[in-house]
């Protein structure tokens, strides 16, 4: 196999407003699971879900791709002849229905970029017979890596404005220090997102860096306008590094779990520091 690169992200499980999700007594897990072992096989669609398998617990292995129908030529006997045949790539995904995080392969053949292919998974988890039964909905956000963004902040002269977006929580999400009073005034609200701006002089960068490390991990943005040591006045934004990881193979049943505890090392490692969620 071909070296394969994947990117990672954050699936949430939205509650119905309309009170009958919290009536159930499935957990969200449960739901995200049933949603996609329930959408192998439907029969609508250009997009589908294939060779679903449970690697452990909480994880499962996937395949999602595009079915379409073709007509190609053939030469038989001196003459061409039209062949009708169907034609359905597909790519890799790992999820782990606990964390609601999942590693999607990159493929051109099916979308310029593996967020187009995100867009498509959620649809087909929206259209599952569980999403109607529980009345919840599936939001799929890309994870940025914090790092280079943190770093900038740690080395600005100087902050002046700090922005960071925030949606309604995760059954484990509620905890954070920053984004969970933000995520619960959402919930009560029956707001999709929300927005905060801190301006000043010059920022305090210490609680920046938390709030960032949380927001990417929650698959959210933020944004920081500062002065470079070099005394540059710049944006940045932490949406323009995405984590990508690389695998040789996944072949095996042993391939998949090996390169699904990966995605998970990497999701605790964004996650580090903000009071042991994981």
């Amino acid at each position: 196999m071909l070296n394969l690169t994947f990117e990672i992200f954050r699936v949430r499980v939205v509650p119905s407003f309309q009170g009958h999700f919290w009536e159930e007594t499935k957990s969200r897990p449960e739901i995200l699971r049933n949603a996609v072992t329930g959408a192998r096989g439907r029969e609508k669609g250009i997009w589908h879900i294939g060779n679903v398998e449970a690697l452990d617990k909480h994880g499962l292995y996937f395949r999602i791709g595009r079915v379409a129908h073709s007509e190609k030529e053939s030469y038989e006997n001196g003459n061409f002849v039209p062949v009708e045949d169907n034609e359905a790539p597909s790519t890799h995904v790992l999820l782990d229905v606990h964390l609601e995080v999942c590693a999607i392969g990159r493929r051109p053949i099916l979308s310029s970029s593996a967020t187009g292919i995100a867009n498509q998974l959620v649809k087909i988890l929206q259209s599952s017979e569980e999403a109607k039964r529980s009345e919840a909905t599936f939001e799929i956000a890309r994870i940025p890596d914090p790092q280079k963004f943190i770093e900038y902040i740690k080395k600005a002269s100087k902050i002046f404005k700090f922005y960071v977006t925030y949606r309604r929580p995760n059954h484990f999400d509620v905890n954070q220090d920053f984004n969970g009073p933000y995520q619960r005034l959402l919930e009560k609200t029956r707001g999709d997102r929300g927005i905060t701006q801190i301006e000043g002089e010059n920022l305090d960068a210490r609680p920046l860096e938390d709030i960032a490390r949380s927001a990417a991990s929650t698959g959210d943005d933020a944004r920081v306008w500062l002065v470079t040591e070099k005394g540059d006045r710049t944006k940045k934004m932490l949406r323009d590094n995405p984590v990508s990881i690389s695998t040789g193979g996944l072949d095996s049943e042993k391939e998949k779990i090996g390169f699904l505890n990966r995605v998970r090392e990497v999701y605790a490692h964004i996650r580090r520091d903000l009071h042991g969620i994981i």
